[in-house]
C-alpha cells in the first residue's frame, strides 16, 4: 500500500498527515516522519510494515522550499559532472598510457593530475555510471 506523509513543522514538532487514512501523528524529528507515518497506517489497518510505502511532503516556507530545490538541483548536477568528468579522466589515462606509451608522469603533466593519481586511475575497471542520488521518497512542498 502506498501512502502519503504530508509533513508541516508545529511548535518544534512535526505533524505528520496521512489522508489515506484520515489520521495524523507526529515526530520530533524530520528523520522519524515515514516511520510513524507507517506505523500510523499499520496500527490502523492492521496491516504488516514491509507493505506500506511512504511518500515524505515536507511542507515549507516557499522561499525556503525554494532554496531546498535549488540546492538539491545543483548538487544533482555536480554529480552528473563529476560522474563525467570521471569517465573522462579514465578514457584519457588508458588512451595516453596504452596507445601513446606515455609514462605515468608523462600522462599526469598532460591531464594535470598527480602520478599518484594517474596510477588509481589506470588500475580500476571502467567506471560505472554513477547513480544519481535520486528524488527517493522525500519531497520539498
Amino acid at each position: 500500500m502506498k501512502i502519503t506523509a504530508i509533513a508541516t513543522q508545529s511548535e518544534g514538532w512535526w505533524a505528520i498527515e496521512v489522508p489515506e487514512v484520515g489520521f495524523m501523528t507526529q515526530a520530533k524529528r524530520l528523520t522519524e516522519i515515514e516511520n510513524m507515518a507507517r506505523s500510523l497506517v499499520v496500527d490502523i489497518l492492521e496491516i504488516k510494515p514491509e507493505t506500506v510505502e511512504v511518500e515524505v511532503k515536507v511542507v515549507l516556507d516557499d522561499e525556503i522550499a525554494n532554496t531546498v530545490k535549488e540546492a538539491v538541483s545543483q548538487m544533482r548536477e555536480a554529480q552528473k559532472q563529476l560522474a563525467a568528468a570521471s569517465k573522462a579522466s579514465f578514457d584519457a589515462v588508458n588512451e595516453l598510457r596504452n596507445r601513446t606509451g606515455l609514462s605515468v608522469r608523462e600522462v599526469a603533466k598532460l591531464l594535470q593530475i598527480s602520478a599518484g593519481r594517474v596510477t588509481q586511475i589506470s588500475q580500476k575497471d571502467a567506471p560505472a555510471t554513477t547513480p544519481v542520488e535520486g528524488e527517493g521518497n522525500f519531497h520539498v512542498l
